[in-house]
């Protein structure tokens, strides 16, 4: 029997959002089980010199909150160690940096720094960076990991940075992605293909400044350093836009798409907006208020009468002084004539453009893993999450390029090994049925 896939895979396809952890309490500072829980592998908040070794850095007592870590320029201004020197807990897997940073007017242009190091020139453990700023200004931040054998950057975006306090993080899943966040917001970071846990180094960490020169001192005032086992949560809000395709065709009906919001501080958020833009137009969410971890749904129906084209959804999320955004590109294609279906047995992939050529309308694709569905016997997801995601994807190629997916649903292979579908010849060796339909009459149908 077959299907069009579209209609069949429609609901299999929308995974659902999965919860987040609450916010850090990076805005009032660490305490409790916050400073010192066994997530914790260094903290330092600098009310006094305990554990630290100051090796050109001072204490100020004007942080961030309290106490707070001074350092000052290096090369090329002076080639001279400006840290303070801990011990920390080393890194497993994945893991967080973080801390507040006050640039002073020292910080020139010219000049890059050191928040924090650990590897130094080894393909070991972290070292974070603020690079030069460029005519504009703008500065990024980047932090090169160790993995054994080799090191590795990830980059920010370019951000201005100004002389007021501000809370920058950075977390590693341990398994390629590093992302960055400034105040509570993300700023980009990159996927490392192939990469996994950083490899721990026996060095000792610097704070404020590189281990050895040409020295590079954070020009400013530092406070709450923490690192963390594990990838922590900085943003207030938790959004995304959940779509099960990015490719419509036309004036066809489409179900909405969800736009998720979840409050992720630890008390319940008021007043916020939600809007979506799209194709110059704009529409308005009323949101309720929010417990700490609750989510609100807004339905957003894509206007499918637009002509054929490229458009960028873009949801803005606002809280007082606080507004965070998501965008993804969707596709209109043009409607398809009334045509004689020429079908293709299998396809798809780098073949599209291959078969549109040779005159195919329709190819054979997709399925599902038939075994794991038959031996739950109960309605479950039609094959791995990430074999569903490379489905979608090539619905939306196929749909783009103008082929219509027709699905296989026969369940066959699977049904001839279950155990009393086997016969038993002479010799004592089980072999299928032909009857395979009368002896399993709910599947008849298939066959």
């Amino acid at each position: 029997m077959f299907q069009p896939a579209r209609f069949f895979l429609l609901c299999a396809l929308c995974v659902p959002w999965s919860s987040h952890a609450l916010q850090e309490t990076w805005e009032t500072g660490y305490t409790k089980e916050d400073a010192t829980g066994a997530h914790i592998l260094g903290h330092w908040s600098f009310e006094k010199a305990d554990g630290l070794k100051l090796n050109g850095a001072v204490l100020n007592p004007k942080g961030r909150f309290g106490g707070g870590l001074e350092s000052f320029p290096g090369f090329p201004v002076q080639d001279k160690r400006h840290a303070a020197l801990v011990e920390v807990k080393p890194i497993k897997g994945a893991f967080t940096l973080e801390m507040w940073i006050k640039p002073k007017a020292e910080f020139k242009p010219e000049l890059r720094c050191f928040l924090l190091d650990k590897k130094y020139v080894d393909h070991t453990d972290y070292q974070w960076q603020i690079g030069e700023a460029d005519k504009s200004g703008l500065r990024r931040m980047f932090v090169t990991l160790g993995f054994g054998a080799e090191s590795k950057t990830i980059y920010s975006p370019p951000f201005k940075m100004g002389e007021e306090w501000q809370h920058v993080a950075f977390t590693y899943d341990g398994a390629g992605e590093g992302k960055f966040y400034r105040n509570g917001t993300a700023l980009g970071g990159l996927r490392l293909a192939g990469f996994g846990p950083v490899v721990a180094g026996k060095k000792e960490l610097s704070l404020g400044d590189r281990l050895g020169s040409n020295y590079g001192g954070f020009p400013g005032l530092i406070d709450e350093v923490r690192i963390c086992d594990g990838v922590l949560s900085f943003e207030r809000v938790q959004m995304q836009i959940t779509a099960s395709r990015q490719v419509w065709r036309r004036m066809e009906t489409a179900r909405p798409i969800d736009l998720v919001v979840t409050n992720l501080k630890r008390d319940t958020m008021k007043s916020a907006t939600l809007k979506a833009s799209l194709g110059g137009k704009t529409e308005n969410f009323i949101v309720p208020d929010l417990a700490a971890g609750k989510s609100f749904t807004a339905k957003y129906l894509l206007n499918t009468a637009l002509k054929p084209a490229e458009y960028e959804l873009r949801a803005r999320f606002e809280v007082g002084d606080y507004a965070t955004e998501q965008s993804t590109t969707l596709l209109i294609v043009p409607r398809m004539p009334v045509r004689m279906p020429v079908i293709m047995w299998g396809g798809g992939g780098d073949e599209m453009a291959r078969m549109k050529d040779l005159g195919f309308t329709h190819f054979i694709g997709l399925g599902a893993d038939y075994g794991e569905i038959w031996q739950q016997k109960k309605v479950v997801p039609p094959a791995k999450p990430e074999v569903i995601a490379k489905n979608r994807a090539m619905l939306d190629a196929a749909l783009q390029n103008g082929l219509e997916v027709i699905a296989s649903l026969s369940p066959s292979r699977v049904l001839e090994s279950e155990a009393k579908n086997l016969r038993v010849d002479r010799a004592g060796k089980p072999y299928a049925r032909q009857d395979i339909a009368a002896s399993t009459p709910e599947f008849a149908p298939f066959f």
